[in-house]
């Protein structure tokens, strides 16, 4: 661990003591140094995105938290989204059942998301830990993913009236609507998948995330 303060501009911040990791890549015989700044003066607590410096967080938050987020989709929620009788999984323009049964969704993508889970853990669990997610997360609550981040209820979701703002309806509701504008007919099903998610996630993030 070193000591910087290169990832504060604000001049009011300069005594805050800034931390960073160095990764050290040895390329055709240079040394390339790559560095996160992190706000806080407890190194004893996990790295989240909000003890990040600004340009760190701001590089990866968004991108970092839209992969999990779909991780966890896959998870929790696609099992709901399958029996969901709207746009997404009616055949046709659809992706029908048989989809989650071939190569690309049941080989490639789950085995490429299982990587994704064990690196994330793995950041976790290192000396210096950086877990900027909850691990308590199902269907329901599966917007509230983000360590500091969460989604608030109004009187009218906690009493159950209207849908509480962190389900993964949100994103199923989002995927109906991508698929019945009908932009995404002429690709294969991988890339309609790929892509009503990749559209889906983006919406649902800026929204709860602002």
């Amino acid at each position: 661990m070193i000591l910087i303060n290169n990832d504060d501009t604000d001049p009011s911040h300069q005594e805050r003591r800034t931390y960073a990791s160095e990764y050290l890549i040895n390329f055709e015989n240079k040394t390339i140094i790559k560095e996160f700044g992190i706000n806080s003066d407890d190194s004893q607590k996990a790295i989240r995105f909000d003890t990040l410096g600004e340009k760190s967080k701001t590089a990866i938050s968004f991108p970092l938290s839209k992969i999990d987020l779909f991780s966890r989709f896959l998870k929790y929620s696609i099992d709901i989204l399958k029996k969901n009788k709207s746009s997404f999984s009616q055949a046709g323009n659809g992706i029908n059942s048989s989809f989650y049964t071939q190569d690309f969704y049941s080989e490639y993508l789950k085995k490429f998301m299982i990587y994704y889970d064990e690196w994330i853990l793995e950041l976790e669990t290192n000396d210096v830990s950086f877990s900027p997610f909850h691990e308590n997360i199902e269907h329901d609550t599966l917007m509230s993913f983000v360590k500091g981040k969460e989604v608030e209820k109004d009187w009218l979701q906690k009493v159950g009236i209207k849908t509480s703002p962190s389900s993964g309806n949100h994103i199923i509701n989002e995927l109906n609507e991508i698929i019945k504008k009908g932009k995404l007919d002429e690709r294969s099903d991988e890339s309609k998948f790929i892509e009503a998610f990749n559209i889906a996630l983006d919406k649902q993030l800026k929204i709860k995330l602002k």
